[in-house]
């Protein structure tokens, strides 16, 4: 995958079509350590291409038409929000035009409550500082569980949709998968 995008990545910097700078071309995934909180996997890791151009409308709504502080909990929600409502009508309509039939109703929920659980992050990681004074990079290991652990979860409807409608298909990377141990548990309980 990475081959491909390099490759569009030479021909949009070298005809100006999508980049004009080799600053602005990221790679597609950021590094697997960085996503020790929900936000941070957002933010450093998953689909770097697509998390900067959402950026750009959620930032301006944020900060032109609410007018709310740069860098406050305000402008970061805000933006949150604004990025998963659009990445999650992309990600539906895109599902919908290759299968009209199906509702993709889970693939919407998972949007929609990701920026609620990153809010509900928020909350918990400031309590944790203020009150129980959890500093120091020891936390990363724990985060690197919390992040994994909920993204398998709440994740699970969504990929289940994805997979239960042939628009990817699920292959083992290990001999043995959280996410399809609980989907398995999904299929079983709704039978």
């Amino acid at each position: 995958m990475d081959i491909v995008y390099h490759l569009v990545c030479m021909v949009g910097i070298s005809s100006g079509l999508f980049w004009t700078r080799i600053e602005d071309v990221h790679p597609v995934n950021g590094p697997w350590t960085e996503c020790y909180r929900l936000s941070r996997f957002w933010s450093h890791t998953w689909h770097q291409s697509f998390r900067r151009g959402l950026q750009i409308p959620s930032r301006f709504i944020a900060r032109s038409i609410v007018r709310a502080p740069r860098g406050s909990l305000l402008s970061r929600q805000i933006q949150s929000y604004v990025a998963f409502a659009l990445s999650g009508l992309y990600h539906w309509a895109a599902a919908k035009l290759a299968a009209p039939s199906e509702s993709f109703a889970r693939t919407f929920v998972f949007f929609i409550l990701m920026p609620n659980i990153l809010l509900l992050e928020d909350f918990v990681i400031s309590f944790a500082r203020e009150r129980l004074n959890w500093h120091g990079p020891h936390w990363r290991t724990f985060g690197l569980l919390w992040a994994f652990l909920a993204m398998t979860t709440l994740a699970a409807g969504f990929v289940d949709d994805l997979v239960t409608h042939g628009l990817v298909t699920g292959f083992p990377a290990l001999p043995f998968s959280p996410t399809c141990a609980l989907l398995n548990l999904m299929v079983e309980n709704r039978t």
